[in-house]
Formats: structure tokens, sequence, C-alpha cells
């Protein structure tokens, strides 16, 4: 299939979308088996039935691709680049976390879907915001240096503190989505600038995993909704490319 045949007719997705392809890449399910799941999700429901201690975090992005079956509703990290800071600054009430844990808690058996997701996700971010909090305290993850620059680097650097942490979250299977854009040059060409951050954040993160003991239990997985032309289009820059790619590290 290409850009040449009738893929708005074959396909039930538009090929040429950013928006589409992307999903359709966070979501990897053709014949839409488990709908609005994605596909480490699914590896997530899947590894917890079998009885690992599961983990699915976001560092920005890709809460779609770690979204499981409804029916597991396993709870998605948020992996921030941030200091960790208190909620609570200039408290009006002294227990307002413990207020909001019991309001938020254990729900009644008439309450709707859409409050109990709520609920559910308010005291799944009170409950990582301690944590975070906790960890962010320990000499270990606050005294971490983690080298090179540039936000994707922060983003890996926030991963790698994270994964240093499972053990105390008693985690020995999970996943990360760390999102890294702006190759949509038609106008222009710098995907070799694209491609050298890339590349010295791949390095310094494998640099960090071998010093800390992962990189032998780490799988790496990067993959893009579709490529871009080898050769450039009349303005100098890149167009959609069929070719979709996937690197297993």
């Amino acid at each position: 299939m290409t850009k040449h045949d009738d893929w708005n007719g074959d396909t039930p997705f538009q090929l040429g979308a950013h928006n589409s392809m992307v999903h359709e890449f966070y979501r990897n399910d053709a014949f839409n088996e488990r709908p609005n799941s994605g596909v480490f999700g699914r590896m997530v429901d899947q590894l917890k039935l079998r009885g690992y201690q599961t983990g699915a975090n976001a560092a920005g992005a890709g809460s779609a691709m770690l979204t499981g079956d409804t029916q597991y509703n396993h709870p998605i990290r948020g992996v921030t680049t941030q200091n960790v800071d208190s909620l609570n600054k200039i408290p009006t009430v002294e227990d307002i976390y413990d207020i909001m844990k019991e309001l938020n808690g254990v729900g009644q058996h008439d309450n709707g879907a859409m409050s109990e997701a709520w609920s559910s996700r308010v005291a799944s971010g009170l409950f990582e915001h301690e944590e975070a909090i906790e960890f962010a305290q320990l000499p270990q993850f606050s005294n971490h240096a983690y080298p090179g620059e540039g936000s994707l680097n922060s983003r890996f650097g926030s991963v790698m503190k994270s994964m240093k942490s499972r053990g105390y979250r008693k985690v020995n299977r999970e996943f990360y989505v760390v999102k890294h854009d702006g190759y949509d040059h038609h106008g222009s060409n710098d995907v070799s600038g694209k491609f050298k951050s890339v590349n010295d954040a791949i390095r310094n993160f494998v640099s960090e995993l071998k010093s800390n003991d992962l990189w032998e239990s780490t799988v790496l997985v990067m993959g893009s909704d579709f490529g871009r032309s080898l050769n450039p289009n009349s303005s100098g820059g890149s167009d959609v490319s069929s070719l979709f790619n996937l690197l297993v590290i």
C-alpha cells in the first residue's frame, strides 16, 4: 500500500495524516480486537496476569500506547523532568491529602462511570506525588547527575531515575514511552540535526543503563508513524514516505 493506491478506500485509517498514523502506531491493533488500547498497555495486562509486578510510565507523552484493556484499568504514571515540590505550599487545611484520598478512595455502588474514573485518577495522582517526594529525598536519587543537555536528554534522565527506583516501587516489569517530534520538514530539512540529538540521547542513556547494571534487562524499541522521503522536494524539504520504521535493541 503506497500513497498512489486507494488507501482511503482500502484501509480504515488515513495513511497520509500524522494524527491518524500516530494513533495507529500507538495502538498497533490492525483488526481492532482491543478497542482504545495501546500495544504496550496490552503487554502490561498480559504480564500482570502472569504474576509480574508491572508499571506503565509516560515521559511527557505516550499514554495512548500504555493504555490497557478497560477491564484491568492499570494506572499510567507520569515521569516528569521537573523537580518535585509540595502541592500544598500554603495550607488552609493541614490534612488536605488525607481528605482528598478519602473523598476519592473507595466508591459507592451507585456512582457513575465518569466520577469513578475521575476519582481513581485523582487518588492515583496523589499517591504518585507522595511517592515522588519520598524518592526525591533519597540521596541516590537526589544526587543523580545525568549527562547531556536538551529536552530529550532530560526525559531520558527522568526515565533513568525512575528505573533506579523500581526496587522501592516493587516493580519488576515496566514500560516507558519517550516521544521526540519535530520531523515534519516539508519546507526545509534538518533531519540530520534531529538524528544527532537522538543519537546523543540514546548514547547517554545506554551508558547510564550499563553503569547502573540495567542494560542486560532493558529492551529499547524505536519507531515512528511513518518515514520521510530520501529525495528532497522542490522546497528542499522531505515529504511523507510510505516506509514504516521500527528498531529493537
